[in-house]
């Protein structure tokens, strides 16, 4: 396992009770990343209490085979896939965007109010054939409460 660390473009802001704003954090992978590695955005989502109103993932595909088998998750460091529930790591064909992959989160955290300050990707499965390279970005929608 490798534990890699992502780049907040765009972090939380502190804002008052309805105040909504989104966060964006990217990161850029120069290897195949394999089973159980993680991706953490350090303190993306701020310290205060926010409902999480959205959250996508996009970027490069994981796996680049015809056949993929790379699948993962994204959440916070209190709910592994709160954000996002098990995806495949190749959906470029879905999207009509060779390879690119695209969701919108579907985690028990969408909607509720959260304290963590952390979002972290984890792949759950070994690819078959893993992309060498790209950039994979996650962006939050959050209102303060």
């Amino acid at each position: 396992m490798t534990a890699y660390t992502g780049t907040v473009l765009i972090g939380a802001a502190n804002g008052g009770l309805g105040e909504e704003h989104t966060v964006l954090g990217s990161y850029t992978f120069g290897a195949e990343v394999e089973n159980t590695d993680t991706i953490t955005w350090t303190g993306i989502l701020g310290s205060n209490e926010k409902r999480i109103v959205g959250f996508r993932v996009f970027g490069t595909e994981l796996d680049t085979n015809a056949t993929p088998t790379a699948t993962f998750i994204v959440g916070t460091e209190d709910d592994d896939n709160g954000l996002l529930t098990t995806k495949g790591g190749a959906v470029g064909l879905q999207n009509s965007l060779a390879g690119q992959l695209s969701y919108f989160g579907d985690g028990a955290l969408i909607g509720t109010i959260t304290n963590d300050g952390n979002i972290v990707l984890t792949v759950t499965a070994a690819t078959a054939t893993g992309a060498s390279s790209g950039t994979i970005y996650v962006e939050a929608t959050l209102k303060g409460v």
